[in-house]
């Protein structure tokens, strides 16, 4: 076996071209002047930098550090989050994890413990059956590291509404579980912001053995295209505006893959007011597998099967991985600052 470590691909999205006149190229060149200044845009190179260059004290370790701590004291952990937060680690999770992740046992999941959801439609049932996953009979007679559970919770400061209702269900059960000091089985973070790439979902994504490094790396790529682009080939001018009616730009659906769910709802929930314009829905479709492809016993790839042979219609991921899924999150976080850029800018209507 070789001891040269393949370098993973980097392939860029395929985005169709953005239909812009030339007033509308021109605005787009003024907004993306001043949205490169930005911190949404800036912070997945300026944490590869730091990560880069002072390794030890950069907000990256830390991440690893802690995500590394809290592999080796549980099993199972409960992400506490709502909102744009919860859409964005699960859509980290279906795409750049195993499908069957949490079905997998521990030695075949590397050691990573499983992930479970909640304080997003937090109901009765779903309360109860979470308790039923972190009390049960086993949990109570011994400290077996199988048997421990831990809370990741992305803390939105007042901790209202469900993400508070389940922390006041949780947080008790671990203390008494612990004897009052959690230490790394209690971990909070601030709540995601319109920027994907924070602590938020950085550490939890690390947890379960996601690459964030190659996550930040994708963002970077397509921070160059965004910079770099004209108009009518740039992923984020397609994203504002790809087609004359649509004045608030794309939103994003994949009927292809079910990893992908979270998709839309993410884009809503950090849309905002960009929401409020109309906006035209753009099929998300994926390429290759990650893993060598299945054929069919007619000998056809099964990749190929599930795309019916279609054409890109708006967005191709390469594959469903980090570096992809990398792309994607900061394609639309960028499209957010530009989105509001151009409605700020635009002309009034007569």
């Amino acid at each position: 076996m070789s001891v040269i470590r393949p370098k993973p691909p980097e392939d860029p999205l395929l985005v169709a071209p953005a239909v812009l006149s030339t007033v509308e190229a021109a605005r787009f060149e003024a907004v993306r002047a001043a949205a490169m200044a930005d911190e949404i845009v800036r912070g997945p190179e300026r944490i590869l930098a730091a990560y880069g260059a002072s390794r030890p004290t950069s907000e990256l370790f830390d991440w690893l550090t802690r995500a590394r701590r809290v592999r080796e004291s549980v099993d199972r952990v409960v992400f506490v989050a709502a909102g744009a937060a919860h859409h964005l680690m699960r859509l980290v999770f279906d795409t750049c994890c195993h499908p069957f992740h949490n079905d997998l046992d521990r030695g075949e999941r590397g050691g990573r413990p499983r992930l479970f959801f909640a304080g997003q439609d937090f109901d009765g049932d779903a309360a109860s059956g979470l308790l039923d996953l972190v009390t049960g009979p086993s949990a109570a007679g011994r400290d077996d590291l199988l048997d421990r559970f831990g809370i990741l919770v992305a803390d939105d400061a007042d901790r209202e509404g469900s993400v508070r209702a389940a922390m006041q269900l949780l947080e008790p059960t671990l203390r008494d579980a612990t004897h009052g000091e959690p230490g790394d089985r209690l971990v909070a973070v601030p709540a995601a912001g319109a920027s994907p790439f924070g602590a938020a979902m950085l550490l939890p994504a690390a947890v379960v053995g996601v690459d964030i490094v190659r996550l930040l790396e994708g963002a970077v790529a397509m921070n160059a295209r965004f910079a770099e682009s004209p108009p009518a080939t740039n992923p984020v001018a397609f994203m504002a505006r790809p087609v004359p009616e649509a004045r608030g730009g794309a939103r994003l659906r994949c009927r292809e893959s079910g990893r992908l769910a979270s998709l839309g709802a993410w884009q809503e929930a950090i849309g905002g007011d960009v929401a409020a314009v109309p906006v035209v829905d753009v099929e998300v479709t994926t390429g290759e597998p990650r893993r060598d492809p299945l054929v069919d016993p007619f000998g056809v790839p099964w990749h190929v099967r599930s795309t019916r042979g279609r054409e890109v219609a708006g967005v191709r991921l390469p594959r469903l991985d980090e570096h992809a899924t990398g792309q994607l999150l900061q394609m639309l976080a960028i499209a957010t600052v530009v989105g509001r850029g151009l409605a700020a800018s635009a002309p009034p209507e007569h």
